[in-house]
């Protein structure tokens, strides 16, 4: 199975994001990636963890403590959810998070193409899927959204009103 930072790595690798915030931490893996390619690296996971690196700054939260406390001075320009892998908390996480996300930002979700039933339980893929649904219906007009088909599955969300940020 392939880890999430293979396909974000490159990504910000390219982007260059000023600053990336991470929801949900796993062994630090996909941060320690990014790191040399981002100024600010924040992650947020309910869990008291040790930090690997100085440049990471980990907050022990839930993701809706940190953003009531944070959303009037973050501006994010990539994001990653990967913290509960429920339907309702991972689109909490999307309407709290996109509304601090800049213009032409990147949203990634994880867990949302499960193999099978089997892998609906909140330790593996949960009900995430629901949520990229859901953001494909309800905001088609203000993010473009693309389920990569592979188990466990990784939904990439630009959030744009226009296809070309200079061309109103």
């Amino acid at each position: 199975m392939w880890r999430p930072y293979e396909i974000i790595e490159p990504l910000v690798k390219i982007l260059k994001p000023s600053v990336y915030v991470e929801l949900g931490i796993y062994k630090f893996e996909t941060m320690l990636k990014i790191l040399p390619f981002v100024n600010r690296a924040i992650g947020i996971d309910i869990k008291n963890l040790i930090v690997p690196n100085k440049k990471i700054e980990f907050y022990s939260t839930t993701t809706d403590k940190f953003y009531e406390q944070n959303k009037d001075k973050l501006v994010i320009d990539f994001l990653f959810i990967d913290a509960n892998h429920s339907y309702e908390q991972t689109l909490q996480d999307f309407i709290n998070y996109s509304k601090i996300v800049k213009e032409n930002g990147i949203i990634v979700l994880h867990d949302t193409y499960p193999e099978n039933e089997k892998h609906l339980s909140l330790s593996k893929c949960g009900t995430a899927y629901k949520a990229a649904d859901y953001i494909r219906k309800k905001y088609g007009k203000d993010y473009e959204i693309m389920t990569i088909p592979v188990f466990p599955g990784m939904s990439l969300v630009r959030k744009s009103k226009n296809q070309l940020h200079w061309k109103i």
